[in-house]
């Protein structure tokens, strides 16, 4: 799902983005920097961001809809990230959401579906990955990124636009596709929610009714 002109006021949103302290992964799990949870630095806007979400995928019944956990937090990774995002899955969260908030337009995100069967990702090419991110080895990152990406086939693509929010399963494969833009000096910057247990309390999703 893709919308545009998500919030409402969304300069007041970066705005406050900006106010925040950002930190690097300790781990390398993921490029640039991102704020502490945002339950614990500002409730109030959580608890909108994940209203706004429920609204907008059950906009006839999301009253009823309840999610066990929420992530999310705002990042910003800096035009030093030369190459591409690596693919990834964000698993086990049930539902990924991006909000892209700085002037990019082309850097954006993409789902991707695995060429064959399964998906083998190594633990090599991963721990590849988290001493890139944490080091800033970028030179050395682009053989590697090479042979992970290589792997997959896009499916879906989103470009990257000011307020535009997208929502997908987060055990697809995606991954962004560039962090830097020509003349864009700014660092790439999203709002990103995981949500994890969603359902519903009147009606809940079992096996057995699945289709």
């Amino acid at each position: 799902m893709c919308i545009d002109n998500f919030f409402q006021n969304p300069d007041e949103v970066v705005r406050y983005a900006k106010q925040c302290k950002y930190y690097p992964s300790e781990t390398g799990e993921w490029p640039g920097k991102r704020t502490k949870r945002l339950h614990l630095i500002s409730p109030e806007l959580h608890r909108h961001f994940g209203r706004k979400v429920l609204a907008t995928l059950f906009p006839n019944n999301y009253e009823n809809i309840t999610y066990n956990m929420a992530n999310v937090c705002f990042q910003k990774i800096s035009p030093e990230y030369i190459n591409k995002g690596w693919i990834h899955v964000d698993g086990p969260a049930d539902l990924t959401v991006i909000v892209y908030l700085s002037k990019h337009k082309k850097c954006g995100t993409s789902i991707f579906q695995y060429k064959n069967a399964f998906p083998t990702p190594t633990e090599e090419l991963m721990q590849v990955k988290k001493k890139t991110y944490k080091e800033k080895s970028f030179e050395q990152e682009t053989e590697t990124l090479k042979k992970n990406n290589n792997d997959f086939e896009e499916t879906i693509s989103f470009n990257s636009c000011y307020n535009r929010a997208i929502f997908f399963d987060g055990s697809q494969w995606h991954g962004a596709k560039q962090f830097v833009e020509k003349n864009i000096k700014e660092d790439r910057l999203t709002l990103i929610g995981f949500y994890y247990g969603i359902n519903s309390t009147k009606f809940h999703v079992t096996e057995n009714n699945r289709l």
